[in-house]
């Protein structure tokens, strides 16, 4: 639920899936602790995200962080954000 696509399909770790984590994380916090993808199980999820599925805005959330919390969920790894971009966003 957390992990990148390319983590999902048996990739190895690196700091773009845990900026994609973080993005999870991000989202989790503004929707008051909900669990990412509920009504999905853990195949499904995996499906979804590759099918270009992402979760939806949640109430609450300003929409700069929202705009950094999708580039954190970028289909592609290379174009992710860094740690060090986000901090200094943030």
């Amino acid at each position: 639920r957390w992990a990148a696509p390319e983590v999902l399909t048996g990739g190895p770790p690196s700091e773009a899936g845990d900026v994609w984590s973080f993005g999870v994380t991000c989202w989790e916090i503004f929707a008051n602790g909900a669990e990412p993808y509920a009504s999905l199980s853990n195949a499904q999820v995996a499906l979804a995200l590759r099918a270009g599925y992402r979760l939806d805005r949640p109430r609450g959330c300003p929409l700069e962080l929202w705009e950094l919390i999708l580039q954190c969920w970028s289909e592609d790894p290379s174009v992710r954000p860094t740690f060090t971009s986000i901090a200094e966003t943030l």
